[in-house]
């Protein structure tokens, strides 16, 4: 789609911006992960057969 709104020549721009794009998309993803690591690993986690409610 992007290719046919440029007249069918590749931007360098769009990919330079799509890459920062997803740059930043990883790096928020991987501060949701320490973040979630860090809260569960404070919790105890539930025995074989319990309930699973802990989050």
């Amino acid at each position: 789609m992007a290719l046919l709104a440029c007249g069918g020549h590749i931007n360098s721009g769009y990919f330079e911006l799509l890459e920062l794009q997803v740059s930043e998309l990883i790096y928020h993803l991987e501060v949701v992960q320490a973040v979630q690591t860090r809260i569960h690993k404070d919790k105890e986690k539930p025995q074989w057969g319990e309930d699973l409610e802990w989050e």
